[in-house]
C-alpha cells in the first residue's frame, strides 16, 4: 500500500472548523501555502462571524518505514501506524488564523494499516472526526500513550 499517494490524494494540510461537536473542512491541500489561502478566502466570506472560533490544523505525514521496523522490536511503542497526524489549534481573530501555542491537548494520532486495509480510504468524515476529538479531549495526553484512529472509527 502507497501510503504517499493515499496522503497525495486527501491532502496534506486540512483546517478544520470546530464547533461544539460538529466539525467543518475550511481548506485542504497539499501545500501548506494554498490550504491557509482556502482557509482564509472562507473565513472573510463569513464577514467577522467566526471571530474566536477554534480551528483545528491536521498535517499528515507518511511514517518512515525504517520508524516502523524499529517500532515492531521495541518494547516502548513510539509509533502507532504508518500515517501520523500531527495537530495544531488555530484562532480566528480578524479574519486571520493565529496559533494557539499554548494548547496543551495531545497533538498526535496515528491512522493504522489495519484501518485502511479495512476502510480503503481516509474520507472527509473521519478528517472531521479527528479534528472533532481533538478539540473535546477524545484523545489521550497521558505519556507513552498511542492515539490511533481504530479507537475513534468504528468500522
Amino acid at each position: 500500500m502507497d501510503y504517499k499517494e493515499i496522503i497525495k490524494d486527501i491532502g496534506k494540510y486540512h483546517y478544520v472548523l470546530v464547533v461544539g461537536k460538529k466539525a467543518g473542512i475550511l481548506g485542504s491541500g497539499n501545500e501548506s501555502n494554498d490550504a491557509k489561502k482556502k482557509t482564509l478566502e472562507k473565513i472573510k466570506l463569513k464577514n467577522g462571524k467566526l471571530n474566536n472560533q477554534l480551528v483545528v490544523k491536521l498535517k499528515f505525514i507518511k511514517v518512515k518505514s525504517s520508524l516502523l521496523k524499529e517500532n515492531v522490536n521495541s518494547k516502548i511503542k513510539t509509533v502507532g501506524g504508518p500515517i501520523q497526524i500531527n495537530i495544531d489549534f488555530y484562532e480566528i481573530i480578524d479574519n486571520q488564523v493565529e496559533k494557539l501555542n499554548e494548547y496543551s491537548k495531545n497533538n498526535k494520532l496515528f491512522i493504522t494499516s489495519n484501518f485502511l486495509k479495512r476502510k480503503g480510504e481516509i474520507s472527509s468524515n473521519d478528517i472531521k472526526l479527528i479534528a472533532s476529538a481533538a478539540h473535546n479531549n477524545k484523545l489521550k495526553n497521558e505519556l507513552l500513550v498511542l492515539n490511533t484512529i481504530d479507537k475513534l472509527v468504528k468500522i
